[in-house]
């Protein structure tokens, strides 16, 4: 944010080929317990199997949340991590 000019934006930019959403939940545990040995089923990951739903959930969720700021503009893109390009969504 520029308090400065008044001007204050925030994008949320998740990634391609994110191992979060490329396996469930179960199986991101066992990866780490087998890879790492630590018992991770305390946390909560929260794989998502479909990026572009959940990116637009997140901007809606912060959009309306009721202490943000007036005149704070929230959007999103996708970094296309092959290509490097970010792939804006329109929500």
């Amino acid at each position: 944010c520029d308090w400065s000019s008044d001007v204050c934006s925030s994008d949320l930019v998740p990634h391609t080929d994110c191992r979060m959403a490329s396996a469930t939940e179960p199986e991101i545990h066992e990866t780490i317990l087998n890879d790492y040995g630590v018992d991770t089923r305390s946390v909560e990951f929260r794989t998502v199997r479909d990026q572009f739903a959940a990116l637009a959930t997140d901007v809606m969720r912060i959009r309306t949340y009721p202490l943000l700021a007036d005149g704070i503009t929230v959007g999103g893109a996708i970094y296309d991590v092959h290509s490097g390009k970010l792939i804006p969504q329109d929500i």
